[in-house]
């Protein structure tokens, strides 16, 4: 055997020595990640301002009262250590009863459920910004809806179509639909006479389906019986304004899950703030 086939023998072994030396190294910790935190704006006492809502409504301030409707929560910057008390109730839906979370600079301090009142104190012995977050919102409601979509008029010279919203429903301009869940009219004001075409779609309510009322000049042209597909749907009009109208509106909330908090405070134990 020569040189090279020699060579080529050891090769295999020097990698494997070479593996198992990796291998057996200690494993090495990875660097803390360290998180920027904003700096704390100080008062006395410590100011409680609403963080963040996903939904317009979704948290209610009176007072020292705080009403979360919706997933949302409170923020407050703790610069003393200091006794956070407050009274927590909730209202019960889905099976389940509201939650509060505290946490002081994204660690968790309190996690409890509420549905009867009862007061509540916790001390937070350090600074950092406070959290106190509701987020296991619950909503269900039966309710009759229409949408209405594709707005076209076939007319001599132009094919203008303008919809108005009604008082509890709603036009987006940008894909053109609109929604009816109440008896409010849909106004529409054509540029000219002639066939209105649109498709309509609907979502039952009570087991039934919504029902729409074409209406022009006091007089009624047409009624369309919506489904869970959609339709399109043709009529003869006027150029005068028309009204689109739920017949047969219907709504029925079925569970909301809330908590309340009353009598929101901090203490602050030592006053030498930063």
């Amino acid at each position: 055997m020569n040189a090279t086939a020699w060579s080529m023998l050891f090769v295999p072994v020097l990698v494997l020595t070479g593996l198992s030396g990796w291998l057996a190294r200690p494993p090495v910790a990875a660097e803390q990640l360290l998180l920027d935190v904003p700096p704390l704006k100080c008062s006395l006492p410590p100011r409680f301002r609403v963080a963040y809502v996903r939904e317009p409504g979704g948290l209610i301030v009176s007072d020292k009262t705080y009403r979360f409707m919706g997933v949302s929560w409170l923020e407050a910057d703790i610069c003393a250590p200091g006794t956070l008390t407050f009274t927590a109730s909730g209202q019960v839906a889905g099976g389940a009863a509201p939650e509060l979370r505290v946490a002081l600079d994204s660690v968790p301090l309190f996690h409890a459920r509420f549905s009867e009142a009862r007061p509540i104190k916790l001390v937070i012995a350090r600074p950092g910004r406070l959290t106190l977050s509701y987020l296991n919102d619950y909503y269900r409601s039966d309710a009759r809806v229409a949408t209405l979509a594709g707005f076209q008029l076939d007319a001599s010279g132009c094919h203008t179509v303008q919809v108005t919203d009604s008082v509890n429903g709603q036009y987006n301009t940008l894909d053109h639909t609109a929604s009816l869940s109440s008896a409010d009219p849909l106004r529409v004001r054509p540029c000219a006479r002639g066939i209105l075409s649109l498709r309509i779609f609907g979502r039952a309510g009570n087991r039934q389906y919504p029902q729409l009322q074409v209406r022009q000049d006091e007089h009624v042209l047409a009624i369309f019986q919506t489904s869970d597909h959609w339709q399109l749907v043709r009529q003869r009009i006027d150029a005068s304004p028309l009204t689109i109208t739920l017949m047969n509106p219907y709504f029925k909330e079925l569970g909301d899950r809330n908590l309340i908090l009353e009598q929101l405070h901090f203490i602050t134990i030592k006053n030498d703030i930063p």
